[in-house]
């Protein structure tokens, strides 16, 4: 066994054991003194605190509708959705000449048009009353723009001046349904708005409701579905769905599409045929997150802990003694730099408590927005994820000791060089058949999530610190 793995061994040996802030002679179990390896730790404080974020990067392939209040905090958000549409060169249109439903003037309409957005996942209560309105876009958003969840496109002037609107109330259980229908859609719940009023195109020409001009647009241009691109610009730029009243449930979209019902004659049988676009990652899909100012303002202002929140809302920003750490033992090598985030339990425990984050990103100040617009992994150098706990109700961060060595060498860059911030994050992974779990990417955490962690100002958090050099 050569030297370095004596090293290696000696040191997780003692990560697993109790020691003292004392040089001592560990090594000498191991090696012969004249290769003696020194081990030593050391405890720092470091301070943290609660910092309002205004906004997140907020290209989704799910949307967040709906409005909440926090059991415990009172503290309000609100999702709203943009989406647009994509479609293929044949989205399902019938030929013209067999459909059954036609307008006054003779044209092929779908018989009925539909806005659905499907969802599994909610939070609330399933029974509460919810209203939302959707607006046309007058013109599809900039390719390659990073839209943050600030980003208001009523405020940005998206909205089509005029253009078609249509309003619903909605619940997560749709009393419209019959329960043998909704018990066999199973899991899969929809908010469904009809399209049935009258569409007035660009050109100023009059449609009987949204389907027909669709399928009218197809039959006339169908080079116009050729691609995305073409549909949004020639066609329909999309719609942006705002929550507009209720309170107490928000749900999470995964699949978006209009749907167009059409009617044939098969024999003497009328048959139906569904045409459709629908929102995919080849299009743009974005969130509009509204939290109550006045709220975040109380949780930043408690100084007897720090929160993280989501969606948007707070992160944790820690000062880590990377001074300290670095200039305490200058003739030893920095091993390990262990951080843990201890979680306060609520106050109050209620049916509709926000959940835990499920997983923290802890990356330096000044990198978290370049982090996410390049999509980039935690590469356990300048970022680590830590996933929650339940056993130490915490957040452990085992070795940083990368990302001290590296605040160390940018001292001087920025005045943020020393401070690390904890983002709650979503995390794609995929499975091998061997069981190997790969990440895939890393997103800011749309959805609801809310923790109490143990620091503030008044609170120093403990980092341990674990040194070693070998015998001069």
């Amino acid at each position: 066994m050569n030297l370095k793995t004596l090293a290696a061994v000696a040191l997780a040996t003692l990560a697993i054991t109790s020691c003292d802030d004392t040089t001592d002679t560990f090594g000498n179990s191991l090696i012969d003194n004249k290769d003696a390896l020194y081990i030593t730790n050391a405890s720092f404080k470091a301070l943290s605190r609660s910092i309002a974020i205004d906004s997140v990067l907020a290209h989704s392939s799910n949307g967040y509708i709906g409005k909440v209040r926090d059991p415990e905090t009172k503290a309000c958000v609100t999702g709203d959705y943009m989406l647009e549409f994509s479609t293929l060169a044949d989205p399902g249109f019938l030929p013209e000449d067999t459909v059954v439903t036609k307008t006054k003037s003779g044209r092929a309409k779908p018989y009925l048009t539909t806005l659905n957005l499907f969802f599994t996942k909610f939070y609330g209560d399933s029974t509460n009353s919810m209203k939302l309105k959707v607006y046309e876009l007058g013109k599809p958003l900039p390719e390659g723009h990073k839209y943050y969840s600030n980003f208001d496109p009523i405020k940005s002037g998206y909205i089509r001046k005029n253009g078609y609107t249509q309003e619903t109330s909605w619940s997560v259980k749709d009393n419209s349904l019959s329960d043998s229908v909704r018990t066999s859609n199973g899991s899969i719940h929809s908010i469904t708005l009809r399209l049935d009023k009258p569409y007035t195109a660009k050109d100023g020409k009059t449609y009987e409701d949204l389907g027909a001009y669709l399928a009218q647009m197809y039959y006339d241009h169908p080079e116009y579905y050729a691609t995305p691109y073409k549909f949004l610009h020639h066609v329909f730029a999309g719609f942006y769905v705002q929550t507009t009243g209720g309170l107490g449930t928000m749900v999470d979209i995964t699949t978006s599409w209009i749907n167009m019902r059409q009617l044939f004659m098969s024999d003497t049988t009328k048959m139906v045929k569904d045409a459709y676009v629908t929102g995919t990652d080849e299009v743009l899909q974005t969130n509009h997150i509204s939290n109550d100012a006045k709220s975040v303002k109380l949780m930043v202002d408690d100084n007897s802990c720090t929160y993280v929140k989501s969606p948007a809302g707070i992160f944790t920003e820690i000062t880590l003694p990377v001074d300290d750490i670095k200039q305490s033992h200058t003739d030893y090598t920095l091993n390990t730099v262990k951080i843990e985030m201890q979680r306060i339990n609520n106050k109050e425990v209620d049916k509709y408590t926000l959940p835990v984050p499920s997983n923290l990103l802890l990356i330096p100040k000044d990198s978290i927005n370049s982090f996410f617009e390049n999509h980039d992994l935690p590469n356990n150098k300048t970022s680590y994820y830590a996933a929650y706990n339940s056993t130490t109700n915490s957040y452990i961060f085992n070795n940083i000791s990368n990302m001290v060595n590296d605040m160390y060498a940018n001292k001087g860059k920025s005045s943020n060089y020393n401070k690390a911030v904890l983002v709650p994050i979503t995390l794609k992974t995929t499975k091998s058949s061997n069981g190997t779990v790969t990440l895939n990417s890393v997103s800011n955490n749309m959805g609801l999530s809310s923790t109490r962690l143990v620091g503030g100002p008044n609170t120093p958090i403990e980092v341990s610190v674990i040194y070693s050099r070998f015998k001069k």
